[in-house]
């Protein structure tokens, strides 16, 4: 275990982010999830023992070749069947409609072209499929937009690249999803780190 697993990661990211607040926020956004299922970006599997029992089996996808041992764990607790990809672009291996259901927590404020994610997720989705979503956005109170901007350069090193002024919202309508529900407020999940959050479930658009 390296330096920034032990006195970053451990303590600020897979415990902070294993907080009663948060697990009830995955519990009920993963309520959703149903059919074939994508997690983009499962980090350490803190969404898997979340999933609802009709969820057997799940797909992942991230840059890094093999899930972490605490994902793992986590699966095997959860008595899931993992199939892990990876890939070191935007272009995913998966056919086009392959999943139902598409997941992403934290992880579009990481990534370093959110259009191109966006972009995949909406090919892989069946019509109709549901993008369940818990992400950072960027404020509309200047005062606290203001806060996400400083803070921005210390999440950046410290939180996995995370960037919590992104215009997350507006970049998934960008991308063709339209909300079935969806809510934006400032998160008493995520104490430590500035940001309002945004918890929904969208749709692709129908073709024009």
């Amino acid at each position: 275990m390296d330096w920034y697993e032990r006195f970053v990661f451990d303590p600020l990211l897979d415990r902070g982010l294993d907080t009663e607040a948060m697990r009830r926020e995955r519990a009920a956004l993963l309520e959703g999830a149903i059919g074939r299922v994508l997690e983009v970006g499962p980090g350490t599997g803190l969404n898997f023992p979340h999933y609802p029992s009709m969820v057997r089996r799940l797909s992942t996808i991230s840059p890094d070749a093999r899930l972490s041992p605490r994902a793992l764990e986590r699966a095997q607790s959860r008595y899931l069947e993992l199939s892990h990809s990876t890939t070191s672009g935007w272009k995913w291996p998966f056919r086009a409609a392959s999943f139902d259901t598409v997941v992403c927590t934290l992880v579009l404020c990481t990534v370093p072209d959110q259009a191109a994610a966006l972009a995949e997720v909406r090919r892989v989705l069946t019509p109709g499929g549901r993008f369940l979503v818990f992400e950072h956005v960027r404020a509309e109170n200047a005062l606290h937009a203001a806060c996400q901007h400083l803070a921005t350069p210390f999440s950046r090193v410290f939180a996995c690249g995370c960037r919590s002024n992104r215009r997350t919202r507006r970049a998934i309508e960008a991308a063709g999803f339209t909300w079935r529900k969806v809510e934006e407020r400032r998160s008493d999940a995520l104490p430590w780190l500035v940001g309002t959050v945004l918890v929904g479930e969208a749709h692709a658009a129908a073709p024009r």
